[in-house]
């Protein structure tokens, strides 16, 4: 039986840094900056953001960098971090 690999640090750290990067984006468009908060578990936190993106129907919006709009919607964007699609 094949065990499931124990992430490393370094893909921890990845890990959180997307979460805060989504979690910052749901803030840039107008939701709770406390998305996250009390959920230390990276696949309850994958979750919590899938749900809070798609409640707010705002999978096709764009990703918002510090100079405005950019070619990438949130559902891309979870696609990329966390390489499943936001919606199955």
């Amino acid at each position: 039986m094949k065990r499931a690999s124990v992430p490393t640090n370094a893909e921890m750290f990845e890990l959180l840094d997307g979460d805060l990067f989504l979690a910052n984006q749901l803030f840039r468009h107008g939701l709770s900056a406390r998305v996250l908060e009390g959920v230390t578990v990276p696949a309850a936190r994958r979750e919590r953001l899938r749900r809070e993106i798609l409640a707010a129907e705002l999978d096709r919006a764009a990703v918002i960098g510090p100079r405005g709009p950019l070619p990438e919607t949130l559902a891309e964007a979870f696609e990329r971090l966390y390489r499943e699609p936001l919606i199955d």
